[in-house]
């Protein structure tokens, strides 16, 4: 059984103020995304410079409703193929290098183990608790997508949303762990107002927002296999200074890069069916 975990606004602001839960979130994004940052060469920082940043990394301010969900795979599945094989995925480990980016995606001859085309027909979604330390269960983990409220008050039909987070360590997961999200998350009636304190029936749309770097092709792959289209926005250029920190932008501080990048800016509309 598939499982989804939840991140809500009560985990990314647990009173206790203990950031030491954000350790495990820390590994797993900058795993994810160090594949880019060595095989372009462009950015040079991690995603989140470390667990204490975690939340201004992400741009997650308590403000706006926001949570993060994380697929993990059949437990049955990686037990088998640690008492065969010895497999077992270490993300503690910081890649130095795109070969260790790679170390914990799921290798092609597992694949056959992890399916991907109906994850929604064994789907177990779990909202985490406060306290949840998500770092013993890394070892399952094969992809994230989170979400953030934007405010608009322009159409009061539609419901407008940012993605953050999204990333995948399975091949060719990204377009079916998108459609998970939305089924089991937006679509559905109880999740929706769990999640993002909102009623769905009040909205005949859900707009999904995106930005993205236009150099590292991200604008081809979100287009052609996740169904979201160009903003009317223009693509934002990010400079960096003689210190190679980049210059203003929609992005969050303290990113390092090797040279300017662009923004580019894209969404995809999702139909609410009325009950």
């Amino acid at each position: 059984m598939y499982e989804l975990l939840v991140l809500n606004n009560h985990w990314f602001f647990n009173p206790d103020e203990d950031k030491s839960r954000f350790k495990g979130l820390f590994q797993l994004l900058n795993k994810s995304y160090d594949k880019a940052r060595f095989k372009f060469g462009i950015i040079k920082s991690t995603r989140i410079k470390k667990p204490e940043s975690a939340l201004a990394d992400l741009s997650i301010t308590p403000d706006r409703d926001v949570f993060l969900t994380i697929l993990l795979g059949p437990e049955d599945s990686f037990s088998k193929l640690k008492q065969r094989d010895d497999y077992e995925r270490n993300f503690s480990v910081p890649s130095m290098s795109l070969s260790d980016s790679f170390d914990c995606d799921i290798p092609n001859e597992y694949l056959s183990h992890f399916p991907i085309d109906d994850i929604e027909k064994d789907l177990k979604v779990t909202v985490a608790s406060p306290d949840t330390n998500i770092e013993s269960i890394l070892g399952r983990a094969l992809g994230t997508v989170g979400v953030r409220s934007i405010p608009d008050t322009s159409d009061k039909s539609i419901k407008h949303l940012e993605l953050t987070a999204f990333t995948s360590l399975r091949r060719n997961l990204g377009p079916n762990l998108l459609d998970v999200l939305i089924n089991s998350c937006l679509l559905n009636d109880d999740m929706f107002s769990r999640l993002l304190n909102d009623r769905l029936d009040q909205f005949s749309t859900i707009r999904l927002h995106l930005d993205c770097i236009r150099e590292h092709g991200l604008v081809e792959y979100y287009s052609s296999t996740c169904k979201f289209i160009r903003a009317d926005q223009e693509d934002v250029r990010i400079q960096i200074n003689e210190n190679n920190r980049t210059i203003g932008g929609p992005l969050e501080e303290g990113i390092i890069a090797t040279q300017d990048f662009h923004i580019a800016f894209m969404h995809r509309d999702v139909a609410v069916t009325k009950q």
